[in-house]
């Protein structure tokens, strides 16, 4: 059971319903996470997202409009390996339980510059490969990024020291998340519920100021991100 204070909430009513129903659970995001790019892309109208390293695209298939566009770049190999029975099965059972309409591209390849990723100027792009770390161009700087760093500490340590300081001064680092990092050209708003209001709090990252950091209110997970911020310190000395 999704652990929450707003269980009459439809959007967590159906990630509930989901896993009861699949026997599976989603543990890549936390709840809270979900509804926040849900209600972000609700604001900023998005109906189109490409993504590295989609995988299911549960996230996307749960939080975008049904009628948008998601473009999947993901070879499916090594550790992540499926056949394209499963890929398809899986696709089919979350577009139905979504009522997904839009169009699904799945491309199964690997992505290794962001040259690869076709109309990348100005359009949203999600990177859920943490050994991916692209140099963006003037002319391929996607309007909205979300960035996937899964709290593992060699993604957060190559982030924090390395990417964030070069790409903040192209597209602003906006918030930080359990496992999400969002730049986007244009400021983003709470994009939760006013009864949510504690799970956002606001503070700097590194040299990036006026950060929002979205947190689960009940286990307080990376709560101003001092923790991860500990724990990168303490990478760097090994």
């Amino acid at each position: 059971m999704i652990d929450h204070d707003s269980h009459d909430n439809i959007f967590f009513s159906k990630l509930t319903s989901f896993q009861n129903l699949y026997k599976r659970n989603y543990i890549d995001r936390d709840p809270v996470e979900l509804l926040f790019l849900k209600n972000l892309f609700k604001e900023k109208k998005i109906r189109r997202v490409q993504v590295i390293g989609g995988n299911t695209c549960f996230d996307l298939f749960s939080t975008l409009d049904s009628k948008s566009e998601i473009i999947n770049y993901d070879p499916f190999e090594g550790y992540y390996g499926k056949s394209q029975k499963q890929i398809d099965t899986e696709k089919y059972f979350f577009r139905k339980y979504w009522k997904f309409k839009g169009k699904y591209t799945h491309i199964r390849k690997s992505v290794k510059k962001i040259e690869d990723v076709e109309n990348c100027n100005n359009d949203v792009l999600m990177i859920n490969d943490n050994t991916f770390f692209p140099t963006f161009e003037l002319n391929h700087i996607p309007s909205l990024l979300i960035y996937s760093h899964y709290r593992e500490l060699p993604c957060i340590n190559t982030l924090i020291t390395k990417y964030v300081p070069k790409i903040h001064p192209l597209i602003t680092l906006r918030a930080v998340s359990y496992t999400m990092m969002y730049f986007s050209k244009n400021e983003i708003s709470n994009c939760l519920p006013d009864n949510m209001k504690t799970h956002i709090t606001n503070g700097s990252f590194g040299d990036c100021q006026n950060v929002k950091f979205i947190i689960e209110k009940k286990t307080k997970k990376y709560q101003n991100f001092s923790e991860i911020k500990n724990r990168n310190k303490n990478f760097n000395h090994k």
